[in-house]
């Protein structure tokens, strides 16, 4: 018998690991420690669902009631880069903007009430690519204290709202006016996950929502920038 032999389908068996960047695994389960996860969108990134379980469950350690958002970056249509290049920069700028809006917003209530609840900013991001698409896009979660933060606020409010931050955090990201990103910023499916320590169906859900930035398809490895973030747990 010649052991040598190879299976005919071995070739047509799908590599467990991303070509492009060998540290990364594949993973193709529908559970991932307990929490269901997105395999309908194809093979996710392994590293990607460990540092997204990392940063929720210290989320909710520091803040067993934590509101988490879910929305979308994007850029105008018309907008251009120097070399025509669209750096992570963009993102990491949205993120400190975003931060300091807040921790301004916590120091506005804690002059004017007896008592602030405070919060950390936890996030994760994915970088990826509509085909065709000349500029990438941003798929976004925040994880804040739900005894400071509990709804997104209404569209067009005459209040700063937590949509409004947001907004106004990319629009400082890309150097506009937070009027030139109106509609580039996508709250998706309402935006809004009420998690709590206590109660595992809430987190199951946001959980299996957040896998759909651990997906590989759509984000580009052969580029220098990083296609995930995640703030540090």
């Amino acid at each position: 018998m010649n052991h040598n032999t190879q299976n005919p389908n071995a070739k047509n068996k799908k590599s467990k690991r991303v070509p492009e960047n060998k540290n990364l695994k594949r993973y193709r389960e529908p559970l991932f420690k307990g929490f269901p996860v997105m395999v309908s969108k194809g093979d996710l990134i392994e590293p990607y669902l460990d540092s997204t379980h990392d940063v929720v469950m210290s989320a909710l350690e520091d803040h067993p009631r934590t509101m988490a958002i879910r929305f979308d970056l994007r850029f105008p249509s018309w907008y251009c880069t120097l070399d025509g290049t669209y750096p992570n920069h963009f993102i990491s700028d949205f993120v400190q903007s975003l931060k300091a809006i807040i921790a301004n917003d916590r120091a506005h209530a804690a002059r004017k009430y007896t008592q602030v609840h405070e919060t950390s900013v936890r996030y994760v991001w994915a970088r990826e690519w509509d085909k065709g698409e000349v500029r990438p896009h941003y798929h976004v979660a925040v994880l804040v204290n739900r005894d400071a933060y509990h709804t997104l606020g209404r569209t067009n409010s005459l209040h700063d709202t937590m949509r409004s931050r947001i907004e106004a955090a990319w629009a400082n990201s890309l150097g506009l006016h937070p009027f030139e990103v109106k509609g580039l910023v996508h709250f998706c499916n309402g935006g809004v996950f009420g998690l709590m320590q206590d109660q595992l169906q809430g987190v199951d859900e946001f959980f299996f929502a957040l896998s759909y930035l651990c997906k590989e398809a759509t984000k580009r490895f052969d580029l220098r920038e990083h296609s995930f973030g995640h703030s540090q747990c």
